[in-house]
């Protein structure tokens, strides 16, 4: 990394300053190289800023930076937008390196594409999250899509805005649901020899849509939606699970930082085989919803009294 850019330094007749860098776009054949070279070369830099985003692409990462977007003046503009609503991953240098030296944890990384302009706006792009980059060591060695990055969000307690429809099984239509909080705590367990862990979420949620036929004002009703939310929840974390700890098998949800903490003797017989004992390891979800406000407008709007559901 150095030495190219000791090259591109003797193409340019000023001097390169990296002090106002805050965006950092890994190509999908870097990453699978490894990436630890480059992030210790900005890491190092006297005027780097180890709160520089780091993304990934599939695509040629100048056609990233270079895109033009719909909504701000440039590409690291509306890249930096998208990782301050933390609707997905939101990784800096600094946590990326940090990563990178623990022990048995792995990095992900937020991955990034452009979508097709749409008609009439000429070159005009928006860019996307694209799911996450799943790395073992320095190398990615996976992705996983957006659905399933929402999951890992649920299990690192990294969840900050979440919308949910759930459809009741006691009525019809639909109802959507705003958290407001959440907090996810990860208790780790060693039981005759096996490795458990316990995840425990709570959420509190607003309703913001009620296109069912219930009407809210029941109490029992409304444990029902929660009831639903638990399970909504559950089955996305379930899925994260699946796909993280049996599909690649890679512990990017600091499960080893968990068992080390509480059980650090049996952590250090452990460690040397952790990347074995991982997709072992079992895991219960337990998931506790409640609907804070269930709107102003509590009965379903728009239906007739006699199709509205009470009870």
């Amino acid at each position: 990394m150095a030495d190219a850019v000791s090259m591109l330094q003797m193409k340019v007749p000023r001097r390169l300053f990296w002090g106002q860098i805050s965006i950092m776009v890994i190509g999908q054949s870097l990453a699978e190289a490894g990436i630890q070279e480059s992030l210790d070369f900005f890491g190092r830099l006297p005027e780097g800023r180890f709160r520089v985003k780091v993304f990934v692409t599939e695509e040629d990462p100048k056609k990233i930076l270079g895109a033009l977007p719909y909504l701000g003046d440039t590409a690291t503009e509306a890249l930096r937008e998208l990782a301050k609503f933390e609707i997905g991953l939101n990784v800096t240098l600094l946590e990326a390196l940090d990563t990178l030296e623990r022990e048995a944890v792995h990095l992900v990384l937020p991955m990034v594409k452009t979508l097709q302009p749409q008609e009439g706006k000429g070159e005009m792009q928006t860019l996307a999250l694209a799911g996450s980059a799943v790395f073992r060591d320095d190398r990615m060695v996976g992705q996983i899509d957006e659905e399933v990055t929402r999951g890992l969000l649920w299990l690192r307690d990294e969840i900050h805005m979440a919308t949910n429809t759930v459809t009741p099984e006691e009525g019809t239509g639909y109802i959507t649901l705003e958290m407001l909080e959440s907090s996810t705590e990860i208790r780790p367990k060693i039981e005759q020899g096996q490795w458990i862990i316990t995840v425990k979420i709570e959420t509190e949620d607003d309703v913001i849509q009620n296109a069912s036929n219930l009407d809210l004002r029941n109490p029992e009703l409304v444990r029902h939606v929660e009831r639903r939310l638990e399970k909504d929840i559950t089955d996305r974390v379930a899925l994260a699970l699946d796909v993280i700890q049996e599909g690649l098998k890679v512990d990017v949800l600091d499960f080893g930082t968990a068992f080390h903490r509480k059980y650090p003797k049996q952590w250090q017989e452990a460690k040397e085989r952790w990347d074995e004992l991982f997709p072992e390891v079992k895991v219960y979800i337990e998931a506790k919803a409640t609907v804070a406000r269930p709107g102003l407008a509590v009965p379903p709007q728009g239906l007739p009294d006699k199709e509205v559901k009470e009870e």
